[in-house]
């Protein structure tokens, strides 16, 4: 009966030894998770932010092309009526000029 009670000691220790065991490979599992769930939201965070930073880039960029657009039609408007203004020069000019020859 002493060596059943002493195989029952050691049975019981056993068992609680790979319970114990088991709970913390459990635990480093669970940890090792919540690791990897954590990394992937940095990541996905990161990479979010990294979007949002290109978005902003793009739109730096159109608005400066636009607003290069904007100077240079601004400027063909104003060559186009000097343009048009020595033209009507010219035009009076010759006019001037046959009126002084039919004088």
């Amino acid at each position: 009966m002493i060596s059943e009670v002493g195989d029952f000691k050691k049975e019981k220790n056993f068992l609680r030894q790979q319970r114990e065991e088991q709970e913390q490979a459990m635990h480093n599992l669970v940890k090792e998770l919540e690791m990897k769930k954590d990394r992937e939201l940095r990541a996905k965070l990161e990479k979010e932010e990294i979007q949002r930073a290109l978005k902003d880039i793009e739109k730096t960029k159109v608005s400066a092309l636009e607003r290069d657009r904007r100077r240079e039609l601004e400027k063909l408007a104003a060559e186009r009526e000097n343009l048009r203004l020595r033209e009507e020069g010219v035009l009076d000019d010759i006019k001037n000029l046959e009126n002084q020859m039919f004088e």
